[in-house]
């Protein structure tokens, strides 16, 4: 999936690794329908590199392009995210970043469908593909993985305020009757403030709500492998495969590894390193949970908002 910014602690940095697009590129939006908030389309001339300057390519995959680009009129960076529109299933994420209005989730500013001009490298060809464009906030400071990664040791307080926001986004995700079904470092982002913000909701999808396992079916291995909940490989779950990218996430926020790939597998299954657990034996046993094999052993988003709550004591010490 895709993950929405750069590690450039400034919104004016440029990246060497990050492509600039040129006007004469294959990126040129020849026509498109403006689409509101709302959903409502409206017809009138626009262009991507007519609107926007300075664009910038962040990250592309099987989900689309995303790149950083600053509106002429306003001055300001924004990310705008391409996708090809191929049914009305792909304007899902539109669909939901526009009912979603919370400070700990990546905020929707605009969205228009347009003809994208295509070049295969198959043929010598070039064709029209239909595109859909989503104009959303731009966090300056990179994601969680990043800041995971550049982490020299453990500051707890930190790391459990940057985890209460996360918790935050999500319990409201959930009180929305939706799951995110992707959570991972790399999809948490930090605004130029350092305020914590959940983004790609290219995987959302509704809670059922319903015992009924025609309800119940979804598609099997939606998610990013090395986070995604046991139960995700299977057609059936709940809302109770976001828990579990969360607490191998506050682990990684707890705990600087030695080598993580070799011990990932065994925190996937609730084993907990020996020193981790000396160390912080109060967390021990929610982390647990939070892991279990079975979903509906999991805590809750909300349960885990009340849990971590900034008036809850802490006793381990940091490593």
């Amino acid at each position: 999936m895709l993950s929405f910014s750069t590690e450039n602690s400034s919104s004016n940095a440029q990246s060497t690794d990050h492509e600039p697009v040129q006007s004469e590129s294959s990126d040129s939006v020849v026509t498109f329908r403006s689409t509101t908030g709302s959903g409502t389309p409206t017809s009138r001339p626009h262009s991507f590199l007519q609107d926007f300057e300075d664009i910038t390519r962040i990250d592309s995959g099987g989900y689309g392009t995303v790149y950083k680009a600053k509106k002429k009129i306003e001055k300001k960076y924004y990310v705008v995210k391409k996708v090809k529109r191929r049914s009305e299933k792909d304007e899902n994420e539109i669909q939901t970043l526009a009912r979603l209005q919370h400070n700990n989730i990546v905020r929707y500013y605009h969205s228009w469908a347009g003809e994208d001009i295509f070049t295969d490298n198959s043929s010598s060809g070039r064709h029209k593909v239909e595109s859909l464009f989503i104009q959303m906030e731009w966090c300056a400071n990179g994601t969680l993985e990043s800041w995971i990664k550049k982490m020299k040791s453990v500051d707890k307080g930190k790391s459990l305020h940057i985890f209460r926001q996360i918790i935050n986004g999500v319990e409201y995700i959930h009180s929305k009757n939706l799951i995110h079904r992707d959570l991972k470092p790399a999809n948490i982002l930090f605004a130029e403030d350092m305020t914590v913000k959940i983004a790609d909701f290219g995987l959302v999808t509704p809670i059922s709500g319903k015992d009924d396992k025609e309800q119940l079916l979804r598609t099997a291995g939606k998610g990013t492998e090395n986070y995604m909940a046991p139960e995700q490989e299977s057609e059936i779950y709940e809302n109770e495969v976001d828990i579990f990218p969360l607490g191998l996430m506050l682990i990684e926020l707890f705990w600087k590894f030695d080598n993580k790939f070799e011990e990932w597998e065994k925190l996937r299954n609730a084993e907990l390193p020996p020193k981790f657990v000396q160390q912080f034996p109060s967390e021990e046993s929610i982390i647990k949970k939070m892991l279990s094999n079975n979903p509906k052993k999991r805590p809750t988003a909300l349960y885990l908002k009340d849990y971590f709550g900034e008036k809850s004591i802490y006793h381990s010490k940091t490593r």
